[in-house]
């Protein structure tokens, strides 16, 4: 009887003791809570987002600040002095610790990287016997606990697959976004392969814009001779698609994690500025359309009416107009208002519109452009077919083709190449507008905006098929020949 009572003091002591270790491992966050080997999450205050709202702002000022050095020294060639290459070399040093800064801030203000997260393997079953010891189902006797770890997490693991294998089983598959909050969106599940290869695939791709479109940006820039109301707007999408680049990581991480860490107020200024770039990659195409429409359907009146300070004008309208738009749109449908928010879980980031604000949207942004683009394209390949014939018939007469005719067939292939962007534009956004009207599963969701993004690296690539002097800007910049005396001076349409 004594060493009975003796043992279930024992017990009950132990039981007091896994009670205020539970109550200590509940206060403890770790970053995976799952492996109490992981780190422990730093505690933030209660309004931790003003700390990422900051970052954002030091993020981008870095940035746009440093560009202003570094497009000046490249341009002015009085500034192409020894003591301004070092400074250029700064500004390009203190650039890129801007673009870092982002994912720095998540590692400094969480703890934990939560993003680029690769799978990891339980390799004890130790984990799950003391869960069970913690919730009083299996009890230990003395000479048990004397023997390996392994072996008794081995054996008691057996005893409670035959008892609680289908609840344990739904525990450890819901993971929710925030451990400690059970009202937080549930995570989405992929395999370790899966998460590095879509982060992978989304590293290179975003690589790939910024430095594609980053080269089209200093081309037009730099070569006078590129200075042309067409090539204006090139350079206003090719700025649009850096910036659609630089957000590739952020979106990624919403796409694939299907949480979203960085707070509210992130969140609305994040779904703000994804949506004023993908509708001024349509207004931009708008503007190429009406440019191309007017050079080959009115050539005569193409220099009056078509100048480069007109262009820039409506370059800067069309911003200013749909960033009036989007915000108007994000305030209208409580993307600031967080108390009074109901139609997401906490820890999501997505677009919940009325159904009114849906069909306003997907007409003004998509219906009501791409009617006018396919128009306006529709009447130039009509006129380019004509002038292409007429060409021929003159050829085959042995008649001197003037100097007009052959500029006119200039401009027809422009117009054809700068088609071809639209048409590459219509293929990578169509299917995204056509999810609007329909339910599709989170999985294609996902690969319509990846596609979509996509866009944005192959409309220099199309640059690059059909435009000789982007290859040839390409190779003077890449060999650093920009630096070069008076080279922005030289005529790089007729270069060979």
């Amino acid at each position: 009887m004594k060493r009975q009572k003796g043992e279930q003091n024992k017990l009950l002591t132990g039981g007091d003791s896994l009670m205020a270790y539970e109550t200590e491992d509940q206060e403890t966050q770790y970053c995976f809570p799952d492996i109490n080997s992981s780190c422990v999450k730093g505690k933030r205050f209660r309004h931790g987002y003003i700390t990422y709202l900051f970052v954002s702002l030091l993020s981008a000022w870095t940035v746009f600040l440093n560009l202003l050095v570094i497009i000046s020294i490249f341009y002015f060639k009085k500034l192409h002095t020894p003591t301004n290459m070092i400074i250029l070399s700064l500004s390009v040093n203190d650039l890129f610790i801007g673009l870092i800064m982002p994912l720095e801030a998540i590692r400094l203000t969480e703890t934990c990287c939560l993003y680029l997260r690769i799978f990891y393997v339980v390799h004890q079953q130790v984990k799950v016997i003391n869960s069970l010891m913690k919730g009083g189902k299996c009890v230990m006797k003395s000479s048990m606990k004397r023997k390996s770890e392994s072996k008794a997490a081995l054996t008691l693991g057996i005893i409670e697959e035959t008892h609680s294998w289908p609840m344990r089983q739904r525990i450890m598959e819901t993971q929710f976004c925030f451990p400690d909050n059970n009202s937080s969106c549930v995570k989405g599940k992929r395999s370790s392969h899966g998460y590095i290869i879509i982060y992978v695939f989304v590293s290179l791709l975003s690589a790939w814009t910024v430095f594609l479109n980053l080269l089209v940006i200093i081309s037009i820039s730099h070569f006078k001779k590129l200075h042309t109301p067409t090539n204006m707007i090139i350079l206003s999408l090719a700025v649009n698609d850096l910036f659609i680049g630089l957000v590739m990581p952020v979106e990624a991480i919403r796409l694939i994690e299907t949480c979203w860490y960085f707070g509210d107020t992130f969140c609305a200024i994040h779904v703000l500025f994804v949506s004023f770039l993908v509708s001024a990659s349509l207004s931009n195409l708008v503007l190429i359309a009406v440019d191309r429409y007017v050079a080959v359907c009115h050539p005569l009146q193409y220099p009056q009416k078509i100048t480069i300070s007109k262009t820039l004008m409506s370059i800067c309208l069309s911003w200013v107009c749909l960033s009036a738009y989007i915000t108007a749109f994000v305030i209208y449908n409580g993307y600031f208002d967080f108390s009074h928010r109901t139609d997401v879980c906490y820890g999501q980031c997505s677009v919940m519109m009325s159904l009114s604000w849906t069909v306003t949207d997907l007409f003004m942004s998509f219906i009501f452009p791409c009617l006018m683009i396919i128009t306006l394209y529709l009447r130039i390949f009509y006129v380019v077919h004509q002038q292409v014939k007429v060409i021929n018939s003159l050829m085959k007469g042995g008649k001197c083709v003037t100097e007009g005719l052959v500029k006119r067939k200039s401009e027809s292939k422009a117009a054809l190449t700068l088609g071809i962007i639209v048409t590459v534009y219509m293929f990578c956004y169509i299917p995204y507008y056509l999810y609007v009207l329909t339910v599709i599963s989170s999985t294609t969701i996902n690969v319509l905006l990846l596609l979509l993004y996509a866009n944005s690296g192959l409309n220099p690539l199309v640059y690059a098929l059909f435009y000789p002097w982007f290859k040839r800007t390409a190779k003077l910049i890449l060999t650093l020949k920009i630096f070069q005396s008076a080279s922005s001076l030289i005529n790089i349409l007729t270069q060979h």
